[in-house]
């Protein structure tokens, strides 16, 4: 379990003995995310709730909603899931489970998406410094990601067509 959270083996020990309660909002969500994984949705949910406590006296009820209603380890990234394309919900899961779990497997990935990568890199390149408390910055670059994609694709069309 502490190389799935990243979280020293003492510190497990002394969660799991009661002497000692995670109240870091990374921890919590690195063991909340250890409990998706092993399919434990009620310790899930605990995990949960201690970061809304941990969060509600700093962030707002929607940036709260936004950590805890994610199954990201870094509580920022945001992946768009509401696709009515299974294809292409599995493929956003698979690449969320590889950059959070094995990162060999994510450089792989990342080394073949050609174009999608070239796409996500102009708009990072062009993209102001990160807050990474904000929600809303990774939101606008997935709508810049989006619009450049839409445009470049439809360009490529135009060009296959000619």
């Amino acid at each position: 379990m502490a190389q799935i959270t990243g979280i020293t083996t003492q510190s497990i020990s002394r969660f799991e003995l009661g002497k000692q309660v995670p109240r870091d909002v990374a921890v919590l969500v690195s063991l909340r995310n250890a409990a998706i994984a092993a399919g434990r949705m009620d310790e899930m949910e605990l995990f949960n709730q201690a970061v809304r406590e941990e969060l509600a006296p700093v962030a707002t009820p929607e940036e709260i909603e936004t950590i805890t209603g994610r199954q990201s380890i870094t509580g920022v990234a945001h992946i768009k899931s509401a696709t009515p394309d299974p294809r292409v919900w599995r493929l956003m899961q698979t690449a969320r489970i590889a950059a959070e779990y094995f990162p060999d497997a994510a450089r792989v990935m990342e080394q073949a998406a050609g174009v999608a990568l070239v796409v996500v890199n102009e708009v990072i390149a062009a993209a102001p410094p990160p807050n990474p408390a904000d929600d809303r910055f990774y939101r606008e670059l997935e709508r810049q990601l989006d619009a450049l994609a839409a445009k470049k694709a439809f360009a490529a069309l135009q060009k296959e067509s000619k």
